[in-house]
């Protein structure tokens, strides 16, 4: 299954191409989270992934200009790889103490679909010699074990492909 989002919002993103890679969404209602969000799941992010073999590290842009696609640009929020390739780009809504985190996690993205939609090349495959199944049980089990301080009442993950 191919998704694909179009954000009609001025002045923050470009049209995100769901396919071939893991799509992520995080809730939380503590409010300590409003302001560390990103950071605590970027750096959990980071570590679960070099785990697995892939050094990721922050964006270094603090605002951009809209592109048509998202991955075209990384800014601070966003991760890299060593090749300067974004890997994940995540978006936040916060409201009342609560926030939704979701993001997509480029791994093996269509060339052909990403050629066609955004005029450009697609990044290339990550090479962890593991499944997107395997490595969403690795970001499950991972989060698990280093937020154990948090009291979770319903974990969902889900691959659909």
């Amino acid at each position: 299954m191919v998704k694909l989002i179009l954000l009609d919002v001025p002045l923050e993103g470009g049209a995100v191409l769901h396919s071939g890679g893991i799509t992520y969404a995080l809730t939380f209602k503590k409010t300590y989270y409003k302001v560390l969000s990103y950071e605590m799941v970027n750096n959990w992010l980071i570590k679960s992934f070099r785990e697995l073999g892939l050094n990721l590290q922050y964006g270094n842009l603090r605002k951009s200009s809209i592109k048509t696609n998202c991955f075209g640009t990384s800014l601070i929020s966003d991760l890299v790889d060593q090749d300067g390739f974004k890997r994940i780009g995540s978006a936040q809504f916060r409201k009342k103490g609560a926030f939704l985190q979701h993001g997509e996690i480029q791994t093996n993205p269509s060339r052909d679909l990403w050629f066609k939609l955004f005029k450009e090349e697609a990044p290339p495959k990550v090479n962890l010699k593991q499944t997107n199944d395997e490595i969403v049980q690795h970001l499950r089990n991972s989060f698990l074990k280093n937020k154990s301080n948090i009291n979770f009442k319903n974990i969902a993950i889900d691959n659909k492909k």
